[in-house]
């Protein structure tokens, strides 16, 4: 195998001169992707815990609406229920007002004698 050198500019030690192979270059670059990968994957696994958690509690939060739905739909049936009783009793009442009333005079009553309520022929 052939290795590669490249010249890199002065290093902090003086005027020398480093040199650096195209293997140690690739290797450098592996570990940088390695570092930026890893970052990637925790940052989706936190935003998708953040997603779950989110759409828990909207969950809940529907759930909650729903049965408070559920509750108001039973109270208006019963106020619907109570509505209908109140008019039909308003009609009776327009009803009874409007009937004539026919007074009597001379109301005769008839009174049996006998207890026998048929009469043999």
């Amino acid at each position: 195998m052939l290795k590669m050198t490249a010249i890199k500019n002065f290093s902090s030690r003086g005027n020398k001169m480093k040199r650096v192979t195209v293997s140690q270059r690739i290797k450098k670059g592996e570990e940088i992707f390695g570092v930026f990968l890893v970052v990637v994957i925790i940052s989706m696994s936190s935003m998708y815990i953040y997603q779950m958690s989110s759409v828990a509690t909207n969950g809940y939060e529907v759930e909650k609406y729903e049965d408070r739905l559920a509750s108001l739909k039973k109270e208006n049936q019963k106020i619907m229920i109570e509505l209908a009783d109140l008019k039909a009793m308003h009609n009776f009442e327009n009803y009874n007002s409007e009937l004539v009333a026919i007074e009597y005079d001379n109301i005769s009553y008839i009174t049996s004698t006998s207890s026998a309520v048929a009469i043999q022929r």
